[in-house]
């Protein structure tokens, strides 16, 4: 098997849950027992449903810790463009700098999100996520 390939009888997807820690675990309640693997797509940061939105960035990054410590069952994550500028700031700034003007790719992102989710997320978690995945034939990405 591939690097990036992932075989499972039923996997389920979420994509984009902007900082909804609430509305992924009744997702996984709802769904549970139906699937045998996750894919998380991206997203998970940069919530525009308040204002200010760092302790829910931080509470995010506690939730991705226990997704890559397998809380919820065998799991890969997928890089999306509200990821990418947190994961270049952590990657590129000791002093959690906002991130270089080629990976700045969504409008959300903020220096104190950044600085709490990088508390949260060391470099052994964002070594974790990909770009993209190939499960049972199909190509899975982001793409945002």
């Amino acid at each position: 098997m591939k690097p990036f390939e992932i075989k499972s009888k039923s996997c389920l997807l979420i994509f984009d849950w902007h900082q909804d820690v609430n509305w992924v675990k009744s997702i996984l309640e709802k769904e549970k027992g139906n699937y045998d693997y996750i894919i998380w797509g991206g997203d998970e940061f940069d919530s525009f449903k308040s204002y200010p939105e760092v302790e829910t960035a931080k509470n995010s990054a506690k939730f991705v810790v226990e997704i890559i410590e397998g809380k919820y069952g065998p799991s890969s994550l997928i890089l999306g463009n509200h990821t990418c500028s947190y994961y270049e700031a952590h990657k590129y700034s000791s002093k959690f700098q906002s991130p270089r003007h080629l990976y700045h790719t969504c409008s959300g992102f903020t220096k104190s999100k950044s600085v709490e989710i990088s508390k949260v997320l060391k470099l052994q978690h964002w070594q974790q996520f990909h770009l993209f995945y190939v499960c049972n034939g199909f190509f899975i990405s982001h793409a945002g």
